[in-house]
């Protein structure tokens, strides 16, 4: 699994506990201080989901770009928004982090040097696209922001591709992603900067589960598409508006039984029969990947009650 989606999983999995915490729950019976400080645990939580969300997708996009810049095509054959990311968007963003780097006490000049040189092989074969190409060059990412990325790596349409790819996983067909991280954001703000902010429980809830969709489908999308353009070597022959209908999603749906025992189903899409059945999760898993692997499919895990656990492309 990629770092960037270990890294999500890992934290996505701390906020799910968290959220269950007592100590964070509305209680009218707490005392006022204990009523404050659920209050307070239920904003940082709200920034942390947002966050957690934010620094998965830019971290992705370095990492799913590393892999562009190793199947030789052109830096000039790519996408203008990346071309202008790689180059523009980085120095802009460097401009911005230098001055985080020296607050923090780190080698400014080094930091710069390092994005500077990724900069500077743009101009040649060999290059290397930055990781301050993807939404450093400013604080928080906006919606226009996401849209901007995914026009990167040539793709149109990421929230309705998003809402495509979570319907079909079973995550919420009717949900706008759009308006739902329009949302987030706007609460993470209020959570942050609002003295009188109160995140509910039940709004924690939804931007986690909003969270995880686009973050497997904006995952997903790049990723194939990538794979695409490196196999083609032609940004320009591929059907954007196609992109999520070309691939099967295969899920493992994990479910615990009322008895002493667990089983692991291997699950097809549109298939109600399980094709394989295991008694352990890692055992269903190195079993699942390679015919995934093989067939270019996303495997997603998934835990009893159908919400995802990780994911594999």
């Amino acid at each position: 699994m990629s770092k960037a989606r270990q890294n999500f999983c890992d934290r996505v999995l701390a906020l799910r506990i968290a959220v269950l915490e007592a100590s964070i729950q509305p209680d009218p019976t707490k005392t006022l201080c204990e009523q404050y400080s659920a209050r307070l645990l239920r904003n940082g939580l709200c920034v942390m989901c947002y966050c957690c969300l934010e620094d998965f997708l830019k971290a992705r996009c370095a990492e799913v770009a590393n892999e562009l810049c190793r199947g030789a095509i052109p830096f000039v054959n790519l996408p203008k928004k990346m071309q202008k990311s790689a180059t523009l968007g980085v120095i802009q963003a460097m401009s911005m982090r230098e001055k985080l780097v020296r607050k923090n006490g780190g080698n400014a000049a080094a930091f710069l040097q390092e994005h500077a040189k990724s900069v500077a092989s743009t101009c040649g074969a060999g290059y290397t696209i930055s990781s301050l190409a993807f939404g450093f060059d400013k604080s928080n990412l906006g919606y226009q922001d996401l849209e901007n990325m995914a026009k990167c790596f040539s793709v149109e349409g990421i929230w309705s591709q998003t809402a495509a790819i979570a319907s079909r996983l079973g995550l919420g067909a009717a949900v706008d992603y759009k308006l739902a991280f329009i949302s987030a954001g706007s609460n993470r703000h209020a959570a942050a900067h609002d003295p009188s902010a109160d995140i509910e429980v039940t709004v924690l809830s939804s931007i986690l589960m909003e969270s995880i969709a686009i973050a497997i489908g904006f995952d997903s999308i790049i990723t194939i598409r990538t794979k695409e353009m490196v196999s083609k070597h032609d940004w320009d022959t591929l059907d954007t508006s196609g992109v999520h209908n070309r691939f099967l999603i295969r899920s493992i749906k994990y479910r615990l039984g009322k008895s002493e025992y667990a089983e692991y189903a291997e699950y097809i899409e549109n298939r109600t029969k399980a094709i394989k059945i295991s008694k352990q999760l890692p055992e269903s898993i190195r079993v699942a990947l390679p015919r995934a692997y093989k067939n270019n499919e996303l495997l997603v895990v998934l835990d009893s009650r159908g919400q995802p656990m990780e994911w594999y492309l």
